[in-house]
């Protein structure tokens, strides 16, 4: 091999072996499984906040939106209803604020 080739190879040794260094940074040599990377991108990638109040089935209606059904809040607050989870529900803002139901929303079973 002419020392043009070799130069390359150990060019390519040293890039492929600096990215897998960098795959593994910070993961313990105990552990092999890989490292997932943590979430980016703002509140779009996670799940929606009412998803984690209790009971929140027995406090939602659903509404028709075209060919799917839709989660929604009622005017009021139905009887099966824990207060705190629908006090939860009522203090969502922005993006994780649930619509108020329309006149065709259909109470839980």
């Amino acid at each position: 091999m002419s020392s043009g080739h070799t130069f390359a190879a150990a060019a390519c040794a040293l890039v492929l072996a600096a990215i897998a260094g960098q795959a593994l940074a910070g993961q313990a040599a105990s552990d092999p499984s890989p490292q997932v990377p943590p979430m980016s991108g703002g509140d779009q990638m996670l799940p929606p906040k009412y998803l984690s109040v209790p009971a929140f089935k027995s406090c939602l209606s659903t509404q028709s939106q075209g060919s799917y059904q839709s989660w929604c809040l009622p005017r009021r607050k139905p009887g099966q209803c824990p207060a705190e989870s629908w006090a939860s529900l009522k203090a969502l803002k922005g993006g994780d604020a649930l619509p108020k139901c329309g006149r065709v929303a259909v109470q839980p079973r």
